[in-house]
């Protein structure tokens, strides 16, 4: 990698930016389906604040476009809150920047250097099918995190990006290269289960994901079943459950309107 590839060269690379400006545009289209999702969202993050004691700061992984996270009344609530996404769009730099001042943005790699790993990998194994895989750590970005939170201080949330932490990625190598399916899982299985252990030092965390994508047919044909998720989630407490109607115009997934099996609970 060219010393000039940083992490924010490789997230344009995986055309991060146009899938999260996206989101938004999914979002304006689906709005009224969105809203029951984004109420529920919201609600178990400020009742989990609300639970909380001895916390002053938190931790925001996969902040996006805030959708459905109550900075209003978490920022009331928190003397600091630090958002973390790989990619802050401009709307909410300008947000942050202009009316919160206990509110701070963080641009880091979540999926233990995953990003950066895969680019190496892919132009390693160029066209080929690789002979391993390489192994993410997310010790890097947890020390990042120590320097101002502690496991004393500081709780987490995870907001709908322990299912995504891996696409982006995965996209990548099978553009470049050819890696096996157990490869994949391996590699699913431990940015994922490292996202968990990133919580569990900041415990109590709240986590909120899919667990479920549904697909349901425009047309006659059976309704498909994917699970989300490479690990188990059988652990945890204050569990709730919702749906999302992530999709109904067939644009995600050409011919299947989708909906989300949303899994909410306290690690």
């Amino acid at each position: 990698m060219s010393p000039r590839d940083t992490l924010q060269d490789m997230v344009r690379k995986m055309n991060f930016p146009t899938d999260q400006q996206g989101i938004m545009n999914r979002y304006l289209r689906e709005a009224h389906n969105w809203q029951s999702h984004l109420y529920n969202a919201r609600q178990y993050i400020i009742e989990f604040a609300d639970s909380l004691q001895g916390k002053e700061k938190l931790v925001v992984f996969g902040s996006g476009w805030l959708l459905d996270f109550p900075l209003e009344e978490l920022s009331e609530r928190f003397q600091q809150i630090t958002l973390v996404d790989v990619h802050h769009p401009a709307q909410v730099q300008h947000k942050i920047q202009n009316k919160f001042t206990n509110v701070s943005l963080l641009e880091a790699d979540i999926t233990g250097n995953g990003i950066l790993l895969s680019h190496d990998f892919a132009r390693n194994y160029s066209g080929k099918k690789p002979d391993g895989m390489f192994t993410p750590d997310i010790t890097p970005v947890l020390n990042i995190l120590k320097k101002e939170h502690s496991s004393f201080d500081t709780s987490a949330v995870s907001l709908n990006i322990l299912s995504q932490l891996d696409a982006f990625i995965l996209d990548y190598l099978r553009k470049y290269c050819v890696p096996e399916e157990n490869q994949i899982v391996k590699l699913r299985h431990t940015i994922q289960s490292q996202h968990i252990q990133l919580l569990q030092y900041f415990s109590p965390s709240c986590l909120i994901t899919d667990v479920t994508e549904i697909r349901y047919p425009r047309k006659e044909d059976n309704v498909v079943k994917i699970p989300s998720l490479a690990i188990d989630l059988s652990e945890g407490s204050a569990i709730r459950e919702w749906t999302w109607i992530f999709d109904t115009t067939g644009s995600y997934i050409p011919g299947y309107n989708v909906h989300l099996d949303m899994k909410a609970m306290i690690i």
